[in-house]
């Protein structure tokens, strides 16, 4: 689960930072969704140790002074990441429709805006709608909770993140 964790990270991470580029952030955006997809796909019906219940944080024996220790604190995390980024995908799409592949159908995607001009060109001052609101902020929360998890896998699941980034040295017999 290593490589298709570290893709769907360097793809997020890639929409996210491509939002100026319309055209771009748009095939990203697709290719993050297939990601997640096939990686939940991958977690739930094929690999038969990762199940749902994994992930479903369990806080008993949390104490307050060790809940950042606890495997539910991480969990959460994991839980935030992950409908975040589902939320940023499906208000992605439905601002979409398709429109990137030539699916959707050839209209003004903005007022005085043909769609090419909307690929092509910076975006122009213009009103948002609030898919678009709902959208940047799917995308703003999984920034944020991504971070979260990185800095919480390396301080308290160092052996985990070591692993994850392919620095773990174990000896090979």
């Amino acid at each position: 689960m290593r490589i298709p964790h570290a893709i769907l990270a360097i793809l997020a991470l890639a929409a996210y930072f491509s939002d100026d580029q319309r055209h771009l952030h748009a095939i990203v955006g697709y290719a993050v969704t297939a990601a997640l997809f096939l990686q939940a796909f991958w977690a739930f019906k094929i690999n038969p140790y990762i199940s749902l219940s994994r992930f479903i944080p369990s806080f008993a024996g949390m104490k307050a002074n060790t809940f950042l220790k606890h495997p539910a604190t991480g969990r959460v995390i994991t839980i935030v990441v992950f409908l975040s980024l589902v939320g940023a995908c499906i208000t992605g799409i439905a601002m979409d429709k398709g429109r990137i592949f030539g699916l959707g159908p050839e209209r003004q995607v903005q007022q005085g805006l043909t769609f090419e001009e909307y690929q092509r060109g910076p975006r122009p001052h213009r009103q948002r709608s609030a898919m678009s609101e709902a959208h940047e902020i799917f995308a703003d929360i999984f920034i944020v909770f991504a971070v979260l998890h990185l800095t919480h896998s390396l301080a308290f699941r160092r052996p985990m993140a070591k692993f994850m980034f392919f620095l773990d040295k174990r000896e090979k017999k």
